[in-house]
Order: C-alpha cells, then sequence, then structure tokens
C-alpha cells in the first residue's frame, strides 16, 4: 500500500507502509502529519490510519514554518486550514490549498463558454474534459456563424479575441492530466504533435494527487 504525506509545504511520495513507520519511528512523520493513499477522500493525521505512528512524538514545528494549508510541520495550523477534498482536487502543490472547485463535475455548452469568458487569462488551475470540448463546440459554431454574417472578417476577429484565452484553456486542460502547459509547443511538430495533444485533450484525470490543483 503506497502512502504520500506532507513534508514542509509540499507533499512526498509515494513510500510503502513500512517506510511510514520508519519516518514516524525517526520523527520525520509525527500524529499530526498529513497523509494520504488511494481510496481516502481527504488528507488526514497519520494516526488515524497506522496505530504506530500514535506513539511516535511529533517533530517540533520549525519558527515561522507556517503556510497556508499543510503547516511546514506537516500539521493542520488551526481549524477550517489544511487539506480539504479529494487529493487530486484538494493538493494545490505549494502551500497544499485546497482549490475549492471539483475538478469531476460535469459541464454543458453554457458552463463551458462562462468558464472560458471568466478564466479569460487565467494559465493556472484546471479544466475537464466537458469544459474543453464543450468549448471547442461552442467556438466551432461562433465561428461558422460569423462567416455567415460578417465574412472573414468578422471570423478572423472572433479568432483574434479568443487567442488568449484559447491557449490558457489549452494549458488548464493539459493541467488536469498534471502536464505542464509547455507541452503546448509540439503543436509545431506537425502531424505527431498534433496527434499527442488531440488525445491527451481526451484523456481523464488520474486518481492520485494533482500538482496543478
Amino acid at each position: 500500500m503506497s502512502w504520500f504525506y506532507a513534508n514542509g509545504d509540499a507533499q512526498d511520495g509515494p513510500v510503502s507502509e513500512d517506510r511510514m513507520a520508519e519516518l514516524a519511528r525517526d520523527g520525520t512523520i509525527g500524529p499530526g502529519t498529513l497523509v494520504w493513499r488511494h481510496g481516502m477522500s481527504e488528507w488526514e493525521p497519520a494516526e488515524l490510519h497506522m496505530a504506530s505512528f500514535a506513539t511516535a512524538p511529533p517533530p517540533p514545528p520549525p519558527p515561522d514554518s507556517a503556510v497556508q494549508g499543510i503547516p511546514a510541520s506537516g500539521r493542520r495550523s488551526s481549524p477550517g486550514e489544511g487539506v480539504h477534498g479529494t487529493p487530486a482536487e484538494g493538493w494545490r502543490g505549494a502551500g497544499g490549498a485546497h482549490s475549492g472547485r471539483d475538478y469531476r463535475r460535469e459541464s454543458d455548452p453554457v458552463d463551458a463558454a462562462k468558464r472560458f469568458f471568466r478564466n479569460y487569462a487565467t494559465f493556472s488551475g484546471r479544466s475537464n474534459r466537458g469544459e474543453y470540448w464543450f468549448w471547442m463546440l461552442d467556438s466551432l459554431i461562433i465561428s461558422a456563424l460569423a462567416y455567415l454574417i460578417g465574412g472573414d472578417t468578422l471570423q478572423s476577429f472572433w479568432g483574434l479575441a479568443t487567442l488568449i484565452p484559447t491557449l490558457a484553456l489549452n494549458v488548464r486542460r493539459l493541467h488536469d492530466i498534471d502536464r505542464s502547459g509547455w507541452w503546448l509547443l509540439i503543436w509545431f511538430i506537425p502531424l505527431v504533435g498534433w496527434a499527442i495533444l488531440i488525445w491527451w485533450m481526451t484523456k481523464p484525470p488520474g486518481d492520485g494527487p494533482n500538482r496543478y490543483g
């Protein structure tokens, strides 16, 4: 059984249960250290899952170490803070702040359009498959209507107006499968790059923690 655990303002893992016990004995992991494994709905204190953690002394918190979400000591700093929700949705790398968004929620053409313009130049966070592909459908329909109404001029204006948010949406879709947005540059590799990106855009997110939210 593989575990992840909070280590400062980052996460470490996966590690085996035996290794977790060793980390508890040497003080790296204490009873209040937040841990997660596949099947858990949220990050929880280690003492709730392995009996050996209950007696392991917690490591002393370093001074001025608290950050929102997971403190550097790996323990919740106060009620209401810490990591909540599923790790795939709740972990946001440094700070471990909860994203407050269910990235597996179903979308529709109207919802996709609202999120597209609301996140006009937002290159952080994630966008799920429904949000991505419903917007692609929206954009195709609007582009066709623009051509019918105003010809090439209006269609080109629409393309320019949506260039930046379209790039941002593609980056967020890559984030949803835990890939860097820089992978979008393989679009400049004809055929092979296009095929890879289209395949990635159809992939569902993984079940484990995601670096991007």
